[in-house]
């Protein structure tokens, strides 16, 4: 990549950082946990061809596997992040610049 020595603990923690800022933005800018949500079309048709041919997605997998996502980030049951997480990130941006919508 570069040849900037980083261990690999490093890079993900530097993608963990990055993941949050681009989700801080966006609560900023009016992000909804409505937004976390596919186009109807699919959860309503299953898929043409391919090895997948004829799976479909339901609501309810969707929302379940948005859930594991939030999860998986450390966020909120609504998608949003914390002041824990944060904190805990050293993101350098305190929760008054992060959103101007409520979401801490």
């Amino acid at each position: 990549m570069t040849a900037w020595p980083a261990s690999d603990r490093a890079l993900r923690r530097v993608g963990e950082r990055i993941n949050i800022v681009k989700r801080l933005f966006n609560q900023r800018e009016g992000w909804r946990p409505e937004d976390d949500w596919l186009p109807s079309r699919l959860l309503t048709e299953a898929l043409p061809s391919g090895v997948a041919e004829g799976v479909g997605l339901s609501a309810s997998e969707l929302r379940e596997m948005i859930g594991g996502y939030y999860e998986a980030r450390e966020l909120d049951a609504n998608g949003f992040v914390t002041e824990a997480r944060l904190g805990e990130l050293e993101a350098g941006i305190e929760p008054c610049q992060a959103t101007r919508h409520g979401a801490y």
